[in-house]
């Protein structure tokens, strides 16, 4: 893909492109490699109603923070016989493309209502702009994180945006989960 930005998805099931008009946030998975300004990135948004998601960045940094798998590979990639290393691995990649979704669908609804913590952290646009309480293991962060493959440590999202966001979808925090 040469520019998401520009990209049209085309559905894959086989249904028309009109059907996806019933929703107001679409994350759409691709299998290219994408770059942002030369670094790999696992998303992007440039609207407020589509975001992609790029599964062999994914993929690429769950192998990475997994580690070495032996002594001759230098990241995780085990043989599928491993099938305890292929579900951790799984696992892995099914949590980055979760993560990653739900960091693009705040920068789609960061278009309606201002998400101020959005691009925060190590990597942001914006040099010294933090994190909320100092943590980067939150959805706003402008770096994937290892929070964002793993369980732990939990992420969450910004105690200003939940706000934004609970006001957005009309919950409390409690029903918004």
């Amino acid at each position: 893909m040469a520019n998401p930005a520009t990209a049209v998805a085309q559905p894959l099931y086989g249904g028309s492109y009109n059907s996806f008009l019933l929703f107001d946030h679409i994350v759409y998975i691709d299998g290219d490699w994408y770059t942002f300004d030369g670094t790999p990135a696992p998303g992007y948004t440039t609207r407020g109603d589509s975001s992609w998601v790029f599964y062999s960045n994914v993929v690429n940094y769950a192998e990475a923070l997994l580690g070495p798998y032996g002594k001759q590979l230098l990241d995780w990639t085990p043989p599928l016989s491993d099938a305890a290393a292929m579900q951790k691995l799984v696992d892995a990649i099914g949590r980055g493309i979760g993560n990653t979704a739900a960091h693009e669908t705040g920068h789609q609804i960061s278009f309606t209502v201002p998400l101020p913590g959005m691009e925060c952290g190590p990597g942001a646009p914006k040099p010294g702009k933090d994190c909320q309480g100092s943590s980067n293991y939150v959805y706003e962060a402008a770096s994937a994180n290892d929070a964002f493959v793993f369980d732990t440590p939990s992420i969450q999202w910004e105690l200003d945006d939940q706000k934004a966001l609970e006001k957005y979808f009309n919950c409390t925090a409690t029903d918004c989960k």
